[in-house]
């Protein structure tokens, strides 16, 4: 689930209660909801509590006829989900390319995320920092050979990684299983980046077309991304 929602818990309690009574009664009904919610992945272990307004305040201290309210954002469950399967399906190897240092690094640590086109570098990811609320966001990869692994094709030509073809497209299928209630996501065929890789050299085709340019020499590659948005 994705962006912040605010759930309303209503209890009915005992008429015979007095207003001190009556008020520890919701507090107690309502952390119980609160852990069969969290048991049934419902509610992610961290949220925002407001009890009467005051955030972080015990469920114990809401006064008679107060309120009591949950605010749960689960972009971080979604970015830690995703990520988790790309790692898991990236291919092993450092497959160096020469240049800077950003791309000699193994495939499976070279992804990148961007929330609403704030754009983090690969390791520079905290999950307890990520922004709540809804937001558009994409996951990358700044390999310069992103699109050959995702589609294992050149032309007509198969390419041959120790991983399945189909990364981003499969990426988007799982989060789509586990969070396809509030978040849609899609395999973006190309997408712009701060260290997207540019070619170091004209690129010419093959064949009856040889002294065509394919692309020219600070071009960019094309970088295949999972995009993820909220409902």
């Amino acid at each position: 689930m994705a962006g912040d929602y605010v759930r309303n818990i209503r209890v009915f309690i005992a008429q015979h209660l007095n207003p001190e009574a009556s008020a520890l009664a919701f507090a107690k009904e309502v952390r119980g909801q609160v852990i069969d919610m969290q048991r049934a992945n419902e509610l992610p272990a961290r949220y925002r509590r407001f009890v009467d307004g005051r955030e972080g305040a015990e469920f114990e201290t809401v006064k008679p006829g107060g309120s009591i309210a949950l605010e749960a954002s689960y972009n971080s469950e979604i970015l830690a989900f995703a990520l988790a399967f790309l790692f898991q399906r990236s291919p092993t190897g450092p497959m160096p390319t020469s240049g800077h240092r950003l791309y000699t690094r193994p495939f499976r640590e070279s992804f990148w995320v961007s929330f609403d086109g704030n754009y983090i570098r690969p390791g520079m990811l905290n999950l307890n920092n990520v922004p709540a609320g809804p937001m558009e966001i994409l996951i990358g990869n700044l390999q310069p050979y992103a699109r050959k692994l995702d589609a294992q094709r050149i032309g007509k030509r198969t390419l041959h990684f120790n991983k399945p073809e189909g990364l981003y497209a499969d990426a988007a299928k799982a989060v789509n299983d586990s969070f396809g209630n509030v978040v849609q996501a899609k395999r973006v065929y190309d997408i712009n980046f701060p260290d997207k890789y540019k070619l170091k050299q004209t690129q010419m085709r093959t064949g009856a077309r040889a002294h065509n340019v394919k692309r020219w020499a600070g071009a960019y590659v094309e970088s295949p991304a999972l995009l993820i948005k909220p409902r």
